[in-house]
């Protein structure tokens, strides 16, 4: 892949739904850099999951809805549209969405090295 992708959040109003544990969502991979790096958008209604260790290393940026991640050591966070966090491979947490949600993705599903 070279050059410049626009991650356009519309390109999700035609991919279908999919349900992913408890969740239904819909996900545009729309860069896919190699070594396991990839970028696009992502939706999903609401829904609770408890994840005892998150596979990726992602970063987000929260374009619509809310967001609550609790990790067992901490206080419970909240993201709302505009804010951007991360989560590290192997962090346990409990995604907490009350409302639909649409974000932009960049994940690394491979370790560095």
């Amino acid at each position: 892949m070279a050059g410049v992708t626009r991650l356009d959040p519309t390109t999700l109003d035609d991919k279908p739904d999919v349900q992913e544990g408890p969740a239904l969502t819909r996900t545009a991979e729309l860069a896919a850099f190699g070594a396991g790096l990839t970028a696009g958008v992502w939706s999903a209604e609401p829904h609770v999951e408890h994840i005892p260790s998150y596979p990726v290393d992602e970063v987000c940026v929260l374009l619509e809805g809310t967001l609550i991640l609790r990790t067992p050591d901490g206080e419970p966070q909240t993201f709302r549209a505009g804010e951007a966090f991360s989560i590290a491979r192997g962090t346990e947490c409990t995604w907490d969405q009350p409302e639909k949600i649409r974000k932009v993705y960049v994940i690394r599903e491979t370790p560095a090295g």
